[in-house]
């Protein structure tokens, strides 16, 4: 990555109530504005959200979506609160709540697009669903989590294939067991956290140069890899797993590819290609 790139210019898109969108270039940034109460989740913030990445995963003006947050807290998860939890409150409750944070991880997980999470700060429970369910997290280096649900009777239900995934089971098992606070600097050692700012005006900067870097990469190669990262966590060593690296590698090998441009302009001596100036619809018809 480049030791040094310019900022980013960040346009407001929406900004009302408790989520703000802006966008930059290629780059979509959800932001979360509800900092009095920790950025918690009523069903009204899950709706949006999960709206916002379903839009700009059909958008082929948006390559890359970051979600991030106002204030100290990056998100504290569920809304606890008296007259919003469905803690206690029925089965039909119950239900909507699995429901709408079910969908809304899986929404960030299966996006084609490249997801990052730029925590902030303090993240707890669904708030870490949230930052496991990106594909990369960027984290101020005094930010923490922590798995509390255990304390409160609850357990972390609805993340924990998310955490068993990046963290790994035994992590992720002692972290439920002890709901201990956990640090970025833990998380980064077990390459679940993928930079760290001193504070938040350094995670601004960091992001910022960690987009212009993924400018570089391919929009369809990057979905590929994705794909190839969940082929191996779901179908390892499956017959299944190999039918679709055979698909990839075939597709990726086409003469209507992004491999056409991207080789020819590495074999003209280029050391990169910018991805972003390219109307990615028109790449086929400029072969």
């Amino acid at each position: 990555m480049p030791q040094t790139s310019p900022r980013l210019v960040w346009t407001p898109v929406q900004i009302e109530g408790e989520i703000g969108t802006y966008k930059s270039g290629k780059n979509l940034k959800i932001v979360l504005r509800r900092p009095k109460n920790g950025n918690a989740l009523n069903a009204s913030m899950l709706a949006r959200i999960k709206e916002s990445y379903q839009k700009a995963a059909n958008d082929d003006s948006i390559s890359r979506i970051v979600l991030t947050a106002e204030g100290k807290f990056f998100c504290t998860g569920m809304d606890l609160g008296k007259s919003t939890t469905a803690v206690g409150q029925g089965e039909d409750a119950a239900s909507r709540a699995f429901e709408q944070f079910t969908t809304l991880f899986e929404t960030i997980q299966d996006s084609p697009k490249v997801t990052i999470a730029a925590i902030n700060g303090m993240c707890y429970a669904g708030g870490i669903g949230l930052a496991f369910s990106s594909d990369i997290r960027l984290a101020t280096v005094n930010a923490t989590m922590a798995l509390s649900e255990v304390r409160l009777g609850l357990c972390p239900a609805i993340i924990s294939k998310y955490l068993v995934r990046e963290w790994g089971l035994a992590f992720t098992r002692e972290a439920m067991l002890s709901g201990r606070t956990i640090s970025m600097a833990e998380l980064k050692q077990i390459g679940a956290v993928h930079g760290l700012a001193d504070d938040e005006v350094a995670l601004s900067a960091l992001l910022d140069e960690y987009l212009t870097n993924l400018s570089t990469c391919a929009p369809s190669a990057s979905k590929m890899c994705k794909d190839l990262a969940q082929e191996a966590w779901l179908r390892g060593g499956t017959a299944e797993q190999d039918a679709a690296i055979y698909k990839m590698f075939k597709n990726m090998m086409g003469p209507d590819s992004e491999s056409a441009i991207g080789l020819r302009n590495f074999q003209s001596g280029k050391r990169s290609t910018d991805w972003d100036s390219l109307n990615h619809r028109a790449i086929g018809s400029k072969l």
